[in-house]
């Protein structure tokens, strides 16, 4: 697949749509009938997003930061409501669930729970395919040169944290735990953290929602369960392990019948 993106030709935002939309559309005719990815300019009119979006497999427009005063550190140029949320919007619209867009982690000294506060509101309202992440890493002759970088482990486990609202389905009130007093998060996996407080899950009787909360169980091997039931003794752990669960994930979150699986913390 291709990501095509563009600067903002001296200034003009239309000029630079116009130059991006043509090479799509020769893309296109030339012959490339796959996967090819667009970057939106900021401030870009719903006329030109709409025409572009004729070429594209995903659209995309960067919001970088959960709100305009974050954003305000990062580019002075850029109206954070009118010329990025405003076309979040008009892409949701356009290319429903074909769209995406990014943060950059810690280059504004945002909270992870500042992030978190825009990320859900953002699949709440406009369901995107999905957001990405990337971790601050400061540059030479920039205004931010002396910015600290952001661990790279704190834009993984933003992706982990993603992937429990994208595709498990976690709410925005399970899922605040994962953050700290200070609204950051803690560098541990954030299904770990929560089912930590969940309690045992019995696969012969959990739903799906219940067995997918379980660290090792996935969408696909939650499934095999459910459709096992009849056939197969899923409280056997070699079962379990044929199935696709990672056992050595699962086994403390897990109630097998006869043996009873006991956590640490419950000795804390």
């Amino acid at each position: 697949g291709l990501l095509l993106s563009t600067g903002i030709p001296r200034g003009d935002t239309d000029l630079g749509m116009e130059r991006l939309t043509e090479t799509a559309r020769l893309i296109r005719e030339g012959g490339f009938t796959g996967y090819l990815h667009l970057k939106v300019l900021p401030g870009a009119s719903r006329s030109d997003i709409a025409e572009i979006a004729k070429y594209a497999t995903r659209l995309s427009i960067n919001l970088e930061a959960p709100d305009a005063p974050h954003l305000a550190e990062l580019a002075t140029v850029k109206e954070y409501k009118s010329d990025l949320l405003q076309r979040h919007k008009w892409l949701a619209e356009i290319m429903p669930h074909k769209h995406s867009t990014q943060f950059v982690v810690g280059a504004a000294d945002e909270t992870d729970y500042d992030i978190f506060k825009t990320v859900m509101t953002s699949y709440e309202k406009y369901n995107p395919a999905r957001v990405y992440y990337s971790a601050f890493h400061a540059l030479s002759n920039t205004p931010l040169e002396t910015h600290e970088n952001t661990p790279v482990w704190r834009a993984n486990r933003w992706y982990q944290v993603d992937a429990l609202l994208r595709l498990y389905g976690y709410s925005r009130q399970e899922t605040s735990p994962v953050f700290d007093e200070d609204g950051m998060l803690l560098n541990t996996d954030p299904k770990v953290l929560l089912a930590r407080s969940l309690p045992q899950v019995n696969p012969a009787d959990a739903d799906f929602a219940e067995l997918i909360r379980v660290p090792g169980i996935g969408p696909v091997s939650a499934g095999r369960i459910l459709q096992s039931r009849d056939s197969a003794d899923v409280r056997n752990p070699q079962v379990l392990r044929d199935l696709g669960v990672i056992m050595k994930r699962a086994l403390p979150y897990l109630s097998l019948g006869r043996t009873k699986q006991t956590r640490l913390c419950a000795f804390a």
